[in-house]
């Protein structure tokens, strides 16, 4: 969908969306807001006319009315990113929706570029997301669906109780792919949509977990205690990192902690790469774990079969690695 932005006429696709100002916070209308701040020019400060997708329009546009005070009252999302065939986050055929902002800051993080929720590249209402989706739908029906993930989906979960409930509607599978970090009644809500949880267990160990992500442990597990009081189905996924959590007491720790639990439907084994350090650089950061090698197959194999000694089934990627 296109959109016109000029001095003359005014478009947006956000139809419902209403603005307050912070000051005494009365209720105004779009065209006002709009009328009052890009009258003299489009939103590149050019006075031709100018055409936009809709993913650039609705971005320029917030932007613009945060940068001058305004804020929103529609429950519209934060999102880096849409993925239409997503093969490794969830079973079978997906889309994948990346939401902004996250609080942990994880040493190995591919995708540091998601943490400020500031940084987003697109702003949608569930409502929108969902058009996107439905383009795709034949393909997700039957051995697919919709996954969440981020950057960290339950930071803002108003939205995925929204979009996972347009998805069951519409009978697709849904998964969100959460650090666990988050556990409030808004997120509960958000979790009676979801059909499948793919949780990050990023170390067992208190202090490492600590050191590797700046958040505790003890919210991961309190989360994930939830779940099974729910029984909700979870892939455990975890990330082997030479030298970190590649240790063979960890492993054995972290395979004796779920084996138990009832609602671990599989083991997704996540072999530590690269691939993501040049964001790091990209945005001028230290990559803190710069020198660290990749996991080597010889490696992975050794960790795999802590894990199927114990019964715990894997992912199929996991299994045939």
């Amino acid at each position: 969908m296109s959109v016109v932005i000029s001095s003359s006429e005014i478009c947006v696709i956000c139809t419902n969306l209403v603005v307050r100002t912070p000051k005494d916070g009365r209720g105004i209308s779009q065209k006002q807001v709009l009328e009052q701040n890009l009258s003299s020019t489009d939103v590149h400060g050019r006075t031709s006319v100018e055409r936009y997708t809709d993913v650039h329009c609705s971005t320029v546009y917030f932007k613009r009315l945060t940068a001058k005070g305004f804020y929103t009252t529609v429950s519209m999302a934060y999102i880096h990113s849409y993925e239409t065939f997503g093969t490794v986050d969830g079973p079978g055929l997906r889309f994948v929706v990346f939401l902004q902002g996250c609080p942990m800051r994880c040493k190995y993080c591919h995708n540091c570029d998601t943490w400020e929720r500031k940084d987003a590249r697109i702003l949608d209402t569930a409502e929108q997301t969902f058009e996107r989706i439905r383009r795709y739908k034949h393909y997700y029906l039957f051995a697919g669906g919709v996954t969440v993930t981020g950057g960290e989906p339950l930071g803002q979960p108003e939205y995925v109780k929204n979009l996972f409930e347009l998805c069951k509607k519409d009978s697709l599978h849904t998964a969100v792919d959460t650090s666990g970090y988050f556990l409030n009644d808004k997120v509960k809500a958000a979790l009676e949509y979801t059909d499948l949880v793919l949780l990050d267990i990023k170390s067992i160990d208190e202090e490492q977990h600590l050191d590797l992500t700046g958040a505790p442990l003890s919210r991961v597990l309190a989360f994930l205690d939830y779940l099974t009081s729910i029984n909700k189905p979870v892939w455990l996924r975890h990330v082997i990192v030479p030298g970190i959590t590649y240790n063979n007491e960890l492993l054995e720790k972290l395979a004796d902690f779920i084996k138990p639990l009832p609602n671990i439907e599989k083991v997704d084994l996540l072999a530590y790469h690269t691939l993501g350090v040049f964001k790091w650089k990209e945005l001028g950061k230290d990559y803190p774990l710069e020198g660290v090698p990749p996991l080597s197959a010889e490696e992975y194999a050794v960790a795999k079969q802590i894990f199927l000694d114990r019964g715990l089934p894997l992912t199929s990627g996991a299994a045939e690695k």
